[in-house]
């Protein structure tokens, strides 16, 4: 939650903003425990297991290999930054847009201030695919 543009503005898109990281550490903590003590309760009962897809780690990942990627382009994009920003896709009465996109969508990591955008959802999903793989077969 930290690293969602709307928590990094203020920071003017450098920094993840450290309160709001701490509260997603701590909500996976309280999560992976109740996780353990459900499935300690199904071993006795003998009903499906659950599991934990860690997003917090793979957002983490996923950002620092976009950071590397977009390094190499002619157009730098900082995965903290928002591609668009205003009310996207917002027009007033004599239809100006309440909006600016970035030049270059397709190489952002984030589309507005709490949305990924394509190409952040693939470097996400990157991230995540062994896990995923892991999940699917138990």
């Amino acid at each position: 939650m930290g690293c969602l543009p709307v928590a990094t503005a203020s920071s003017s898109y450098k920094n993840c903003s450290k309160a709001g990281n701490l509260t997603s550490k701590f909500h996976n903590e309280i999560l992976a425990k109740t996780v353990q003590k459900l499935n300690e309760q199904r071993k006795r009962t003998n009903k499906s297991a659950f599991v934990m897809l860690n997003l917090y780690d793979a957002f983490l990942s996923a950002m620092k290999k976009h950071r590397k990627h977009t390094g190499s382009l002619k157009v730098k994009m900082n995965p903290l930054e928002p591609c668009c920003v205003g009310s996207c896709g917002s027009v007033d009465k004599s239809g100006v847009k309440l909006y600016n996109v970035c030049k270059k969508p397709e190489a952002s990591f984030f589309w507005d201030s709490v949305h990924l955008s394509q190409n952040g959802w693939q470097t996400v999903y990157l991230a995540l695919r062994s896990s995923l793989r892991k999940l699917i077969r138990i």
